[in-house]
């Protein structure tokens, strides 16, 4: 126990008089009138883990992002159901932004976000029904959240909770951290549990447990790879689990490449599909 707490003053004397990268996040000015309790250790840990990721001014350097995503589903027997290859590319700032492109079979499918709108496209036609509104509104905010790991657990609206030291079931010592939001904050403010695990000596995000409502998900972190001075993970597993954070089956295996930040998008990128359907 002492030796825990050891730790953590060493992480606040890291934090309060070692730390040169001041974080910088934008404030959303409607939740500067409800300010939330801080906890402090938390904070503490999530700054040193965001330090060790390549820190937040390299990160707020980023204006744009392109990667490819190879998708594997498994079903309960760890046979491969579905394989996936995306192109992803994201304007980050000023304005988020965002085109994701698969096929699949004969058929051409995109997910265009611009201006608040999220757009399911199959072979150049926007689809209209609701299921493929929310599937295009939900893949693009997921994909968007998971790139940006750990630098968006600075968000306005985030709730961090220490909850101790863990052991993952590779062993590995972690930090873990309680993550909810409040109501109104991102695209799904209150409706998700998140537990984020950051190993204890590195600080490197290691695994993540989801409780979305209608279920649970045990995430590990495979690797990381150092893209231009911001540490991208470059593959993670993700696994059906139960409420007590046990992982029961492998779901669905997640790999990155070809991570590009700052490449120029045309002015029109993201308007040219959606703008032949209006």
């Amino acid at each position: 126990m002492r030796k825990i707490k050891n730790r953590i003053l060493v992480l606040l004397a890291l934090f309060f008089f070692g730390c040169d990268d001041i974080i910088h996040s934008s404030i959303n000015k409607s939740m500067l009138h409800n300010p939330i309790k801080r906890d402090s250790i938390s904070e503490v840990i999530i700054d040193n883990a965001i330090l060790n990721a390549g820190g937040y001014l390299n990160w707020e350097l980023k204006k744009t992002i392109s990667y490819n995503k190879s998708i594997q589903i498994y079903d309960t027997l760890g046979i491969l159901v579905r394989s996936v290859d995306q192109n992803h590319k994201f304007m980050l700032k000023p304005h988020l932004k965002g085109k994701i492109k698969w096929k699949q079979g004969h058929d051409l499918h995109e997910i265009i976000f611009r201006r608040g709108e999220a757009f399911m496209v199959k072979n150049g036609n926007i689809l209209q029904d609701e299921n493929s509104k929310n599937i295009a509104w939900n893949s693009f905010f997921g994909s968007h959240y998971v790139i940006g790991m750990p630098f968006k657990l600075k968000d306005p609206g985030a709730l961090l909770e220490y909850k101790g030291i863990d052991t993952l079931k590779n062993k590995s010592i972690v930090h873990t951290i309680k993550v909810t939001y409040q109501k109104n904050a991102g695209s799904e403010g209150s409706m998700h549990t998140w537990y984020y695990y950051f190993n204890i000596k590195s600080l490197e995000l290691q695994a993540t447990f989801l409780d979305h409502g209608n279920g649970y998900n045990y995430t590990d972190y495979i690797h990381f790879d150092n893209i231009e001075g911001v540490k991208f993970n470059m593959q993670r597993k993700s696994y059906i689990s139960n409420k007590d954070k046990t992982p029961l089956f492998l779901k669905t295996v997640y790999t990155y490449s070809q991570i590009k930040y700052n490449l120029p998008f045309k002015e029109d990128f993201f308007e040219i599909d959606i703008l032949q359907n209006e």
